[in-house]
C-alpha cells in the first residue's frame, strides 16, 4: 500500500506558545486517597491506615480565601477528610462478617457552619487473584449505628466476578451525616468476606472519576453545595479543563484538553470534508467551552484528535484498502488494522453487514500519520476491539473489549457518549461468540479518553503511602472487633 509522504506526527496547525500548565482544579477530575488493602492467601488479609493523604472540602463562602491545591497557601474553613489510624494491617479469614476495611475522619474543626454529607463513593480494585464480588454486604457505620441508604451499595460490586476487576461502592444516605462546626466524626466501612475468597489482594479507597463526586455535601439547612478540592503529596495538579473540549471566541477550531508526554496539553480536532473525529466522540458542540486566547495558549500542543475506535472505517482516497480504528497502542496513538479491500468487500460485509460502506470516510493524507499501523485483522468470527454490536433478535448492545463482550446497563451507553449510528446490528450469535465481560453501567474514564493517555493518578492526586508486603507465615489473626467474629471457617 502506498502511504502518504508526510512527516511523522505532522499537525497542519500553527504551533502554540508553550507556557506553564494551569493548576486550576475542578470537581470530578482528580484522584483521591487510597484507603485499604486486602490480601487473601487461603485467608484474606488487608491493611488500612498509614497513608499520608487528606482530602479538603471548601465551603463556598471561603473558597476564594483558600490556598492553591498542592501547596502555596493554607486552605481555610475546610472539611478535612483523612484516614483513621485506628484500623491496622490484618489478616482476615474468609467468611468474616462485617469486617472493618477502613475508617474515615470527617474533621470540621475549622468550619463555622455545620455540614451535611449525603453521599460517599468508594472504589474497590483487585489483583488477578481476587474480584470485588468476593466481598458483600457493604455498610457504613457512625459509631455502632449503621447508616441507612436509599440504594444497594453492592449493586456494582456484585456484578464484578472476574479477577482483576474494579467496582464502585456507593452509599446514598437516607439521612445525611451532620458534621457540627468545630467537631469531627469517624465513619467505618465494613463488608463481609465470602467463603469463595481464596487468594488475592484488594484495595478499598476513594477515587474520583470524570463524572462522580467523592463526597456529596451541603451546608446544613441550605442547598449550598460544598465543592470538593484536594490536597496532594504530588507537585502536579490536574487542570480544571482536563477532559473538556474548548475553543476561543475568535475561532471555530476545537481542541480537547488531554495528557501526553508526561504533561497536559491540547489536541486539535480537525474537520476536513467527511473526516470529523469530533463527531465520533461527541453528539454535538453543546458541551464545548469558550476560553480566552491566553488560557488556550497555556496548554501546549500535544497532537490531533483521532477517530474513535469502533466507529468510522478509514481509507486513503487513492487506495482501496479499508482500515478499522482500534484502541491506543503503547505509544499512546490509536492503531489502524487492515480489514479488507473496497474492491473485494466480503470480509467487510462479514464484520459490519451489507451497509459497511456507510461507515467509510476518506482520511486526508496529512492526518494519516496520527495513527500507527497494527497487524492485519484476519479473524472472521471476531470484531476488532472497540466495536459496538447487537445480536439479531436482541435489543442488548455490547462493547467488544479485549475479546470479551461487555453489556451496557442503565445509563452506561449514553454516559460514555456512544451513538446508535455506530452499532453493528443483526450480528449472528452462532458465529460471533464472545465470553462475557463486566457490565458497563456508568461513565468509564478509559472509554471517554479522546486523545493521548489517561491522566496518571499516581502522579496527580493519588497517594499510596508506604508499600506493604504480606508474607503467609501460617499465623492467623482476625478482625480486632469482638462483635464481628468469623463464620464459615473455624481457625485453629
Amino acid at each position: 500500500m502506498a502511504l502518504p509522504n508526510v512527516a511523522p506526527n505532522a499537525m497542519p496547525i500553527q504551533a502554540a506558545v508553550q507556557t506553564t500548565t494551569k493548576t486550576k482544579v475542578s470537581v470530578g477530575q482528580l484522584a483521591a486517597v487510597l484507603v485499604g488493602l486486602v490480601v487473601v492467601s487461603g485467608l484474606l488479609g488487608f491493611f488500612s491506615g498509614g497513608l499520608s493523604y487528606s482530602m479538603i472540602v471548601n465551603t463556598p463562602e471561603f473558597k476564594a480565601a483558600g490556598g492553591k491545591p498542592g501547596g502555596g497557601g493554607k486552605p481555610q474553613a475546610t472539611l478535612q477528610v483523612s484516614l483513621s489510624a485506628g484500623v491496622l494491617p490484618q489478616t482476615v479469614v474468609a467468611g468474616t462478617r462485617d469486617h472493618i476495611f477502613t475508617g474515615l475522619v470527617l474533621d470540621a474543626s475549622a468550619l463555622t457552619k455545620d455540614t451535611e454529607v449525603w453521599e460517599l463513593n468508594f472504589t474497590v480494585t483487585t489483583n488477578n487473584q481476587a474480584n470485588p464480588a468476593e466481598v458483600s454486604n457493604w455498610s457504613l457505620y457512625d459509631g455502632n449505628i449503621q447508616l441507612g441508604t436509599t440504594n444497594d451499595p453492592d449493586a456494582n460490586s456484585s456484578t464484578k466476578v472476574h479477577d482483576g476487576e474494579s467496582a464502585t461502592i456507593k452509599f446514598t444516605l437516607t439521612n445525611p451525616i451532620v458534621i457540627f462546626a468545630g467537631s469531627s466524626k469517624v465513619l467505618t466501612v465494613k463488608g463481609t468476606i465470602t467463603t469463595a475468597a481464596i487468594d488475592g489482594t484488594m484495595q478499598v479507597g476513594i477515587q474520583d472519576s470524570l463524572n462522580n463526586k467523592i463526597v456529596d455535601a451541603y451546608q446544613a439547612g441550605s442547598n449550598k453545595a460544598i465543592e470538593p478540592t484536594y490536597q496532594f503529596t504530588s507537585t502536579k495538579v490536574v487542570p480544571g479543563l482536563y477532559g473538556e473540549v474548548v475553543k476561543t471566541a475568535a475561532s471555530a477550531e476545537l481542541f480537547y484538553i488531554g495528557y501526553r508526554d508526561d504533561n497536559y496539553g491540547r489536541f486539535f480536532s480537525p474537520k476536513r470534508d467527511e473526516y470529523d473525529p469530533f463527531l465520533t466522540w461527541f453528539q454535538d458542540e453543546s458541551s464545548v467551552q469558550t476560553i480566552s486566547q491566553t488560557e488556550m495558549d497555556s496548554y501546549p500542543l500535544r497532537g490531533n484528535v483521532t477517530i474513535r475506535p469502533g466507529t468510522n472505517l478509514l481509507k486513503i482516497a487513492t487506495d482501496p484498502i479499508i482500515f478499522a480504528v482500534i484502541p491506543n497502542g503503547s505509544d499512546d496513538y490509536p492503531r489502524l488494522t487492515y480489514i479488507g479491500l473496497e474492491t473485494n468487500p466480503s470480509a467487510l460485509e462479514n464484520l459490519y453487514g451489507s451497509n459497511w460502506q456507510q461507515r467509510v470516510v476518506v482520511i486526508p493524507d496529512a492526518y494519516f500519520v496520527n495513527y500507527s499501523i497494527a497487524a492485519d485483522w484476519t479473524l472472521e468470527n471476531r470484531h476488532p476491539n472497540g466495536t459496538l454490536i447487537q445480536y439479531a433478535g436482541s435489543s442488548e448492545i455490547y462493547l467488544i473489549d479485549n475479546v470479551r463482550k461487555r453489556k451496557f446497563r442503565g445509563n452506561g451507553f449514553d454516559a460514555n457518549r456512544y451513538k446508535m449510528d455506530f452499532v453493528v446490528t443483526n450480528v449472528d450469535p452462532n458465529v460471533f461468540i464472545y465470553p462475557d465481560g463486566s457490565l458497563i453501567r456508568d461513565a468509564e474514564p478509559a472509554l471517554l479518553n479522546v486523545a493521548g493517555s489517561l491522566s496518571p493518578q499516581t502522579d496527580y492526586g493519588f497517594s499510596s503511602g508506604p508499600l506493604m508486603t504480606f508474607v503467609n507465615t501460617g499465623q492467623l489473626s482476625i478482625t480486632q472487633n469482638s462483635d464481628t467474629p468469623p463464620f464459615g471457617l473455624n481457625p485453629s
